[in-house]
């Protein structure tokens, strides 16, 4: 006698592609040739990652169709799922994502019958036309080197800190542990001279340029869109600046294996770079600033961030000063499709405190193992 069998039949959708935050419906079509007593009958909907990178897989959502006895003959059960705005369905170097619908049987002293159907989430263009622009220019922040430079007071705190660890491990007797003593010194004075490195840095670029002072309009983006990013200082000498740039990245970066074994491949998948200053010789005390507005197109990415999986989006502006460090500011941009206002006010904590991404990526893994 064969087993049961499973089938997931989709409503009214030929190509099974969807808009994000749209509706997706269909029934399961179980097919059984004897009284069968089913512990349950549910359908899943998830979102999974392949490709160069270990799996990922998150916003799981099941629904339990039936739960008792079903008598022989073929038996249809509806489901409906709200589909997420977020992630749609990419396809690129390293990493893949798409969505499923899972069904399952379980059944009592016998082998449990599954099937698995795959379908595409694409933006949902209507939406966005309909909402239009969701961010704003206040969506973005401005900063400026004054900060480093407010950061120098650290140092005699690192002398004192280091002055009091190397006291320490003289005042006792280290003899019976001389590895301890090492372990602790080397990083330490490690640690010291980077600090003392990046200080230094920051200050020759400082004798030269003053404060550097930066904006970004807004760091949240849909395809389509246009970031306006400024920049401004005053130079305190004479300075010879060869160029200044801005420019757009758009990577993907895939992480196999764990722990020592652990390999991440990094693949740039867009990137556009705009002179934003020709560069010359800049007057002392006369103030240097320039704007740019750089347009995405309406195909590029959308960001992604999972545990082993991302597309990243950065934001760089350069400066390459002659006969002397160059300037390099780096940020992280988001490139979303339409989001609601808590999806949207979610894309600005993450993005200002990266460990609120983190903890959301464990809470969607440990969802997903359920």
């Amino acid at each position: 006698m064969s087993q049961p069998t499973l089938e997931i039949i989709l409503d009214h959708n030929d190509d099974h592609s969807y808009p994000a935050g749209s509706n997706i419906s269909g029934v399961v079509r179980l097919t059984v040739e004897k009284v069968s007593n089913f512990k349950e009958l549910y359908i899943e909907r998830i979102w999974k990652t392949h490709g160069q990178g270990n799996a990922d897989k998150g916003n799981k959502l099941k629904q339990v169709l039936h739960a008792e006895a079903i008598e022989p003959g073929t038996h249809e059960f509806p489901f409906t799922f709200t589909i997420p705005t977020q992630p749609v369905s990419y396809h690129g170097e390293y990493i893949n994502i798409d969505w499923y619908l899972s069904a399952r049987a379980d059944i009592s002293w016998n082998s449990d019958p599954k099937c698995e159907l795959d379908f595409l989430v694409v933006p949902n263009e209507e939406q966005i036309a309909a909402e239009g622009k969701t961010f704003h220019a206040e969506d973005g922040y401005e900063n400026s080197a004054t900060q480093l430079n407010k950061r120098f007071f650290l140092v005699p705190l690192i002398l004192f800190f280091l002055i009091a660890v190397l006291g320490v491990t003289a005042w006792f007797d280290w003899d019976d542990f001389p590895v301890f003593r090492i372990f602790l010194i080397i990083p330490l004075t490690v640690f010291f001279l980077l600090s003392v490195k990046k200080i230094i840095k920051n200050n020759m670029i400082h004798k030269r340029l003053g404060d550097i002072t930066y904006a970004v309009s807004t760091r949240i983006l849909q395809p389509g869109d246009t970031c306006a990013v400024a920049f401004s200082f005053h130079p305190q000498i004479e300075t010879q600046l060869n160029n200044a740039t801005f420019k757009i990245i758009a990577s993907e970066k895939a992480t196999s294996g764990s722990g020592k074994n652990s390999n991440t491949l990094t693949k740039v998948v867009w990137e556009k770079e705009v002179v934003a200053h020709e560069g010359g010789s800049l007057p002392a005390n006369e103030k240097v600033s320039t704007t740019a507005l750089l347009t995405f197109p309406t195909d590029v990415p959308f960001s992604f961030d999972a545990s082993n999986n991302k597309v990243q989006w950065s934001l760089i502006i350069y400066l390459d000063i002659a006969r002397c460090p160059d300037w390099k500011k780096e940020m992280p941009l988001r490139v979303t499709p339409f989001t609601t206002a808590e999806e949207l006010a979610q894309e600005k904590e993450e993005l200002l405190n990266p460990f609120l991404a983190i903890k959301r990526r464990f809470a969607e893994a440990k969802q997903a193992q359920k």
